[in-house]
Order: C-alpha cells, then sequence, then structure tokens
C-alpha cells in the first residue's frame, strides 16, 4: 500500500464535511487508484479515448 492510502486510512474526519467526502471518494476508488500507480502504461484520464469517439 502506498504511503499516501496508508496515511488516510488513519485519519479521522467528520464523513459530513467537504474534506470527509474527498476521503469516501479516495476509499471507494482506491483499487483503480491503486492499479493506476502499479501499471505505468495506463493513463489517469480517458480523454485520449473519448476524443477518438467523439466523430462517431
Amino acid at each position: 500500500m502506498t504511503l499516501f492510502l496508508c496515511w488516510a486510512e488513519k485519519q479521522s474526519i467528520a464523513f459530513k464535511s467537504k474534506l470527509g467526502g474527498a476521503f469516501t471518494y479516495l476509499k471507494n476508488n482506491e483499487k483503480y487508484l491503486r492499479r493506476y500507480l502499479e501499471d505505468g502504461r495506463l493513463e489517469i484520464d480517458n480523454n485520449r479515448a473519448e476524443r477518438s469517439i467523439k466523430p462517431l
């Protein structure tokens, strides 16, 4: 586990705050973030794919 994810798990933040919402989002999408960090071939967004299908 990355240092950031370990740190984020140990934080106690009110869930209803905006920061709490960000931490909840991070926790819910952890597996996708992990995959991105572990596989250097993956891009952080899908803009290239969306641009390529836009003319269709």
